[in-house]
């Protein structure tokens, strides 16, 4: 017949005491925290898991921080554009009035003209921030430099920016540009305000013939813009459609998270009653085990 020992078995029921009490501790802490996860020993599998979808779960944040940026962008490329098409249209409509004046007639019209130029010199260097929105990725430096005559009239405008296009990064190996084309449409808007400055010029001295002519170019210049409008319109539909796939990718990613690190409070309730039960089995076991002695085993 095998004996155990006094020693022995008190020592057992004593560990058989602490770990069902360290899981009652732990159980305790789940159900405390609403977290099953509590360090990364409690399960390494689902401790990697979380880390990695963090990581991901971050860069999506970064995504979509830039996604969010790059829609403001386009939102003020948009409403410059706008403004330049309504400049447009509107010395569209100045040629058609001044081309059918008589010369002594278009005084009006020309003082009109030069208020359009300098609006619409002010409008080509608009500002995102402290970036100049038509200067490329030259945004540091105002993009349209006008020279002037000694009345202070502009005499013509210099495209100082560049052709490339400043991207975003709005997911894993995708990128946008917020702009309607630097290489475009930015050295067309000077091509624009140099007309007008023509025209103004045409306009004042009366040379009808040469405003005929420019009337012509206007409707050009306003197709242009409208072209624009369109591609930024573009951009902002591809912007937001992937700002709605970043916002679906990070609550799956949460999600998952919540899954490996959440408590299932219900199985965790149903847990702890069952350790407690156990625990108060043992304790009295372990009481029983205490009123032994060395006779109890000899007998």
């Amino acid at each position: 017949m095998i004996r155990v020992s006094n020693n022995f078995a008190s020592s057992a029921a004593i560990a058989n005491l602490r770990r069902i009490s360290d899981q009652q501790a732990k159980l305790q802490q789940n159900i405390a925290s609403g977290r099953r996860l509590l360090k990364p020993s409690d399960d390494p599998a689902a401790t990697s898991r979380v880390l990695n979808h963090k990581m991901e779960q971050e860069r999506v944040s970064n995504y979509r921080s830039a996604a969010s940026m790059a829609q403001s962008v386009s939102e003020s490329s948009l409403a410059a554009l706008k403004q330049l098409q309504k400049i447009s249209s509107r010395m569209g409509e100045l040629s058609t009035l001044a081309a059918g004046a008589e010369p002594q007639s278009m005084t009006p019209y020309g003082a009109d003209a030069a208020q359009l130029l300098e609006q619409a010199a002010n409008v080509a260097n608009t500002r995102f921030g402290p970036d100049f929105i038509f200067a490329g990725t030259a945004v540091d430096a105002q993009p349209f430099e006008a020279t002037r005559n000694n009345d202070g009239s502009i005499s013509g405008v210099t495209y100082m920016g560049n052709t490339s296009d400043s991207l975003v990064p709005i997911g894993d190996g995708r990128a946008i540009s917020p702009s309607a084309g630097a290489a475009t449409t930015n050295p067309a808007i000077a091509t624009f305000i140099n007309r007008i400055v023509t025209l103004r010029d045409a306009i004042k001295s009366g040379d009808a013939s040469s405003v005929k002519a420019l009337n012509a170019q206007m409707a050009s210049d306003e197709d242009m813009f409208i072209s624009a409008i369109g591609t930024v319109a573009a951009v902002q539909s591809r912007i937001e459609s992937n700002q709605t796939q970043l916002e679906a990718r990070a609550n799956d990613l949460s999600g998952l998270i919540a899954k490996d690190t959440d408590a299932d409070m219900a199985t965790t309730m149903v847990q702890l009653t069952q350790s407690q039960t156990a625990y108060q089995a043992a304790l009295s076991s372990t009481a029983n085990i205490f009123k032994s002695s060395l006779l109890d085993y000899l007998r």
